[in-house]
């Protein structure tokens, strides 16, 4: 039966890895259009940056702020380069961290932007209103046009930051864990489905198995426990790939098919080496044996640090007891010699019973 078991799950692995080499190729196709997509975005984001920074300069920005944005943006420029080099080569591995970074260094800079222009719109508004003599020393043409500056220099800033969130956002979901089916169809959905009831009933045979055999384990000490944790391992992988193929997890499905397939194997093999083991000794039953038990005689002698040392020697068989001829001989010599009357039969009985 494990034999079967064995087979069947190799089979079920079989129509299950098709399933999955598709649903993984639909994901990598899709993971590759969504980098590309995604460095484009970067690119973006940087280029709106940039532009931001060639008008980061007094006097819209006063100093201290202005120095403070354009360092922060100096620092971003480089990770927001190496940002679009991962993407576009669909290995993401330290697009994380950098991303992390060029956000703070994007609000770090929106802070003097965002309070220049709320400086140059108050003069604005000032200056609207007539009162020249309010606009604290900045000629009246630079106000409406520093006004102007400082809005689009600020919304640039936000839209970067707001495209670089979206991509760090982007590649840190991953929609096909949450949706396991993800890239199938709805026939190949089904065809899962039906997987996973092909398992259901292979794990309860298994079930089944492991009962039978431990019920015979009970009456023979010739069959490893380690038989019945195989199977117990088996029967819970079977279980767990029965769950994920019931929801179209054809990933996980396969690898604890595979895992119950190893702990069959193990199963199936261990059983088989029993199985052998009782056979020699139904072999040997016309040979009787016993254990012996031979004390520790010295630290380091055959009894080991248990003091004793376990083994098996052969009983003779009824035919290797006959004692020698010359001996045999002697005894039947004996038997004519006179013996007292009392006891005579006794001591006939006993030289007869050493002679056989």
């Amino acid at each position: 039966e494990l034999q079967a078991l064995a087979s069947e799950e190799s089979d079920l692995i079989r129509e299950t890895a098709p399933l999955e080499q598709k649903r993984r190729a639909a994901q990598l196709a899709e993971q590759e259009r969504l980098l590309k997509a995604l460095a484009a975005k970067q690119r973006l984001a940087r280029e709106i940056a940039q532009k931001a920074y060639q008008v980061i300069t007094p006097p819209l920005i006063p100093p201290p702020g202005v120095w403070t944005a354009r360092g922060d943006l100096e620092q971003s420029f480089p990770m927001m380069n190496q940002v679009e080099g991962e993407l576009s080569t669909g290995q993401v591995l330290k697009s994380r961290e950098w991303l992390g970074q060029i956000l703070k260094r994007l609000e770090s800079a929106r802070a003097p932007v965002d309070g220049a222009k709320a400086r140059w719109e108050r003069l604005s508004l000032t200056l609207a209103a007539g009162a020249t003599s309010e606009l604290e020393g900045a000629p009246p043409e630079t106000v409406e046009s520093s006004a102007a500056q400082s809005v689009s220099v600020s919304t640039g800033l936000a839209a970067s930051q707001s495209i670089e969130k979206d991509i760090l956002d982007a590649i840190s979901r991953d929609p096909w864990k949450d949706e396991p089916g993800r890239g199938l169809s709805s026939a190949e959905k089904q065809s899962a489905a039906d997987l996973a009831k092909k398992q259901s009933a292979l794990r309860n045979r298994t079930r089944k198995a492991r009962q039978e055999i431990g019920d015979l384990a009970r009456q023979s000490a010739g069959i490893p426990s380690a038989i019945m944790s195989d199977l117990e391992s088996a029967s819970r992988a079977m279980g767990d790939a029965e769950s994920a193929l019931s929801r179209s997890d054809t990933g996980a499905g396969l690898e604890q098919e595979r895992t119950a397939l190893s702990h069959l194997s193990k199963g199936q093999e261990g059983l088989s080496s029993a199985a052998q083991g009782l056979k020699q000794m139904r072999s040997q039953m016309g040979k009787p044996v016993a254990e012996f038990v031979q004390p520790k005689t010295s630290q380091h002698g055959p009894g080991g640090r248990t003091g004793v040392r376990l083994g098996r020697v052969r009983i003779p068989g009824p035919e290797e007891y006959a004692p020698p001829k010359a001996f045999r001989q002697e005894l039947l010599e004996g038997l004519k010699e006179k013996r007292p009357e009392p006891y005579k039969d006794k001591i006939g009985d006993y030289y007869k019973r050493l002679t056989e």
